[in-house]
Formats: structure tokens, C-alpha cells, sequence
């Protein structure tokens, strides 16, 4: 009874002291511990307690609990340190841009120039703000002319970080003005002391406000801490460069306020970092989710090609990307399969199909990466490609369309072609379909009479 109880006890010791992060691993053979020539029921090979690995505290508490219990084979603890653990979770606080994909550290980079911008504007009207409040403030207390003088330099450098943050676009320059503001600050203020003999009692909060502030721009971790660390230099190794002019307890409460703040301001900034990395991925994941759905939405799905509502909405845009690509003239065309019911009378709708898919993939190969190649309904296809002429290309098209196989019978086309000529102001979707539509029929017309060779028919289109 009593062996029971005290297994059943250890069993509940083993889970109050267990951890996750250090586990207890024993041999290949059947480990156990034994409790005076009991082994303990609960303990199975490569299984661990309830789920969660004895750590290395809890084996060492049940050594101090209960003294008489042997390991009846050796073990290996393996130890995850405190350091270790650090070194993994500290690229998520160390950079707000640095991120495990290098598409996500792109777009975190393009992300945070704008967020960095508002950010030191931002410390700059608050500081302004500030800055001016400490005028009012010293000027009714009747501080002597230097505390007003230094609110007022201060106060415009605020203003010039202000406007200065609207126009820069690198994020680095925008850290550098913003450290400049806040290092310039402490040196201000450690001046006026020096000019004083002593931190007063309106000097002291300032140094407090000045760690307080840092956590309103974007910083990493990084920055954050260098940042941290200049104020901090500047005022400890300012006010010992000179012994006695500041009394023991001045300086104590100093390095306890700075000390204090800089904590304080680092922990809020961590956790800014954090939430801000974990903002950007689900941002990125957003705008990539909605890229996709978008790119379903114009793709044909049985061909691959662009469909009908893509030449629609893109139209504009296609033709001014190509424009600026080279200066070579823009030909737009119309592709018909012919007798395609046929095929499908004759092979089934799935040869159809594939018919479908191999007319596509033919004019993508043989129009090249830069064509466009969109199926506009039934076995209709346009096509939008640049060169110096369009026979050379449709023909090699029309030759793999004519190699049959068991499973993607040949097919013939007929295609109606139109060489737009530059310019392109006043060319719309529309007339150049009307147009291309009376070449295809003219193509049509004559496809019993051109053989296995390329039946088009094309003419040029004028630009206004």
C-alpha cells in the first residue's frame, strides 16, 4: 500500500517540477527509476510523463524529496540554456525588418520607410510640443536665459526633423536624423547642467522624457539600444569627466532615473517590435493571399491562359507596358479553332479539351514569355505580342498544332491579325476587336483552301 502511495507521489512531483524547454531522455533499452526495487509504473520506454519531459529541476527536486531513489541506468539530460534560448528569440525583437523569407524582408522593407517617417515626424512635434511647454514653464518659474535659449534651438531642430522626415526615403538616414534629435537633446541638457552645477528639479524629468519618447518611432531592437546607450554615455560619462561638480546623491538619482526609464522604454519597444514584425507578416500574407485570388480570377482555368475579364480590366494597362518595353509595333489578334465540334464529335469533350490546352500552350511557346495570350470563350483565343513581323511566329504555332497523337488529335486555326501602328492614343479594346474580327472572317472564309499551312489574314491599323 504504502510503495503505492509514494509512486503515485512521485508521479505527481515528476509533473509539479517537469519543463518543457529540458528534456529527460533515457536509452533505447527500457528506463525506469526504482524506488528501493520497485519500478515505477508510469515510467515507459521513450515516453514521457504525461505527455511532458521530467527537466532537469524536477530530477533534481526529486533527489532533495526523496533521497533513496537510483537510477538503475545512466541518462543523458540535455540542457537548453538560457542562452540559447535568447539567441533563438532574438532576431524577432532585433530588426523589424529581418524576416525568414526574403520576399517578407522585401516587403517589411518597403513597408517600414513609411512607417519610420511618420514615426519621426511624430517624435518631432512631440518633442516641439514639448520643448515649447518647457519654455513657458522655465520662463514663469524665472529660470536663467540658458534653459530658454537651449528650448528654443531645440525647438527648431524639432521643426527641421519635422519637414526634413516628409522627404527622406531611407529608412537608415531617417534613424540617424532621429538619434541626432534625441542625442542632441541630452547634450543640451547635460550643458545646462554643467552651467548650473547641479541637476534641478526641472532637468531631472527632462533626461526621464528623453528615454520615454524613444519608443515612438519604429526602431528595432538594434537601434533602440544604441540609441539608449549614447544617451546614456553621454550623460554618465559627461558628469564624471568632472569630479566634484556634481554631489554623489545628483549623480545616484541620475543613473537610477536613466536606468529606470531606459528599461522601461526598451521593454515597450520590444513588444512594439514584436506586434509590429507580426502586423507586416500578416500583412504580406493578406496582400499575397489577395494577389493570388485576383490572379485566379482573370486565369482560364482549363487552358492556364488569361481569360476574357483580364483583357477587359488590364486592356490599358497590358498596351502601356508594352509600349514602354521597345518600340516595335503591337500586333492583335484573333484565333479560331476550326471545325472543333467536330473533334469534339468525334474524340469526346476530353480530347476537346486538351485541344484547348494545346492550341494555349502553342501560342504561348511560340509567341514568346512577353506575349499575352487570353481565351475569350469556346475555342476563340486573342493574342497581344510585339516583333517585326507575325508569319514566322504563327507559323510555328500552326506547325505543333498539326502533330496529332492518340490522346490530342492535330487541329487547324484560323487567325485574323492587326499590325497597329505607333501611336496609341485614341486604340481601344473594342475596335481593335471589330477590326481583328473582320480579318478572322476573311480567314475563315478561305480555310478549305490553304491546306495544312497558315491560314491568316491581316492589315494594319493606324493610330490617331
Amino acid at each position: 500500500m504504502w510503495r503505492s502511495l509514494c509512486a503515485h507521489a512521485l508521479q505527481i512531483v515528476c509533473f509539479a517540477f517537469a519543463r518543457n524547454d529540458v528534456v529527460l531522455r533515457h536509452g533505447e533499452s527500457v528506463a525506469g527509476l526504482r524506488l528501493h526495487g520497485l519500478r515505477m509504473p508510469f515510467i515507459r520506454k521513450k515516453k514521457r510523463f504525461g505527455g511532458r519531459a521530467l527537466g532537469a529541476h524536477g530530477f533534481a527536486a526529486l533527489h532533495q524529496i526523496c533521497p533513496i531513489i537510483q537510477i538503475t541506468i545512466p541518462i543523458n539530460i540535455g540542457y537548453s540554456m538560457p542562452y540559447e534560448k535568447i539567441k533563438g528569440r532574438l532576431p524577432r525583437f532585433w530588426s523589424s525588418t529581418d524576416f525568414d523569407s526574403d520576399d517578407l524582408t522585401r516587403y517589411a522593407e518597403q513597408f517600414m520607410i513609411g512607417e519610420v517617417s511618420r514615426g519621426v515626424s511624430t517624435l518631432g512635434l512631440v518633442t516641439l510640443v514639448l520643448f515649447a511647454s518647457a519654455f513657458v514653464l522655465y520662463g514663469l518659474l524665472e529660470y536663467s536665459g540658458v534653459y530658454l535659449y537651449s528650448c528654443t534651438m531645440l525647438g527648431l531642430l524639432s521643426i527641421h526633423v519635422i519637414f526634413t522626415s516628409a522627404r527622406v526615403q531611407d529608412t537608415r538616414a531617417l534613424y540617424l536624423l532621429c538619434m541626432t534629435l534625441i542625442v542632441v537633446s541630452g547634450t543640451a541638457f547635460v550643458l545646462i547642467a554643467h552651467q548650473e552645477g547641479n541637476f534641478s528639479t526641472a532637468l531631472l524629468p527632462s533626461v526621464v522624457v528623453l528615454f520615454m519618447v524613444i519608443p515612438i518611432v519604429p526602431w528595432g531592437m538594434r537601434e533602440g539600444l544604441a540609441v539608449v546607450l549614447l544617451i546614456y554615455l553621454v550623460f554618465t560619462l559627461s558628469t564624471l569627466s568632472v569630479q566634484g561638480r556634481f554631489s554623489s546623491e545628483d549623480l545616484l538619482v541620475l543613473q537610477f532615473m536613466m536606468l529606470g526609464s531606459a528599461m522601461v522604454s526598451l521593454t515597450i519597444l520590444g513588444r512594439n517590435v514584436s506586434v509590429r514584425k507580426d502586423d507586416i507578416r500578416a500583412r504580406y500574407e493578406l496582400e499575397k493571399a489577395h494577389q493570388e485570388m485576383e490572379r485566379l480570377s482573370y486565369e482560364d482555368g482549363l487552358t492556364g491562359a488569361w481569360n476574357r475579364r483580364y483583357l477587359e480590366v488590364q486592356f490599358k494597362r497590358v498596351l502601356r507596358r508594352m509600349m514602354e518595353r521597345t518600340p516595335a509595333n503591337i500586333y492583335f489578334g484573333l484565333v479560331d479553332a476550326d471545325d472543333f465540334k467536330q473533334i469534339n464529335d468525334a474524340h469526346g469533350h476530353h480530347a476537346g479539351d486538351l485541344v484547348l490546352r494545346k492550341i494555349a500552350g502553342s501560342l504561348r511557346q511560340a509567341l514568346g514569355d512577353d506575349a499575352y495570350v487570353f481565351r475569350i470563350g469556346g475555342d476563340e483565343y486573342v493574342i497581344l505580342f510585339q516583333g517585326d513581323g507575325h508569319q514566322p511566329l504563327l507559323q510555328q504555332a500552326i506547325e505543333e498544332l498539326g502533330k496529332g497523337s492518340d490522346e490530342v488529335p492535330a487541329v487547324k486555326v484560323s487567325i485574323g491579325v492587326i499590325e497597329v501602328k505607333r501611336p496609341y492614343d485614341d486604340i481601344d479594346l473594342q475596335m481593335l476587336l471589330k477590326e481583328a474580327d473582320k480579318s478572322l472572317y476573311q480567314a475563315k472564309t478561305r480555310k478549305h483552301s490553304q491546306g495544312d499551312g497558315l491560314n491568316c489574314v491581316a492589315h494594319t491599323l493606324l493610330g490617331v
